[in-house]
């Protein structure tokens, strides 16, 4: 005998509706389940207010809006995968070197590396084509918990 499975009541605020998903749900598959559509693409949503990234999992009732660049969090959030893609890209191309990004300027960020050495623009091109090959690749970020280093 098959056991059901077990749902979940989901409450959708950009939908206005209330939907059920099997339990252990992303959120990615509940925006593909109601048809979420936006001008913009989803980056982070909003759990019983609390900002969640689009691979956490459903497990018991939840109100959930999803956010896209428009939203504050949403871009907050794209900057965030923007400076690791930056990062990784620069890890790739020059690990001799340390890219620090310092601090955001408006929607940019300020960064330098840390020997001093400014980059020239053949590396700032390379850079940004290696970026773009790194989103193509379409790599997950997978959040990870680590113990900090005592120092």
């Amino acid at each position: 005998m098959k056991q059901a499975l077990h749902t979940i009541p989901v409450q959708v605020v950009n939908t206005a509706s209330t939907t059920e998903v099997v339990a252990g749900s992303t959120l990615m598959e509940l925006i593909e389940q109601v048809a979420l559509e936006s001008p913009h693409p989803i980056l982070v949503a909003r759990v019983n207010n609390r900002y969640k990234e689009l691979g956490y999992r459903i497990y018991k009732p939840v109100t959930v809006e999803f956010l896209d660049i428009r939203h504050h969090e949403g871009c907050r959030t794209y900057q965030r995968t923007i400076s690791f893609v930056m990062q990784m890209a620069a890890v790739e191309l020059f690990p001799e070197r340390k890219l620090r990004i310092r601090h955001s300027l408006g929607s940019g960020f300020y960064a330098e590396f840390d020997d001093d050495t400014a980059p020239t623009a053949a590396d700032i091109a390379t850079l940004k084509e290696r970026m773009h090959d790194i989103v193509t690749r379409d790599i997950p970020i997978r959040r990870r918990k680590t113990l900090s280093a005592q120092v």
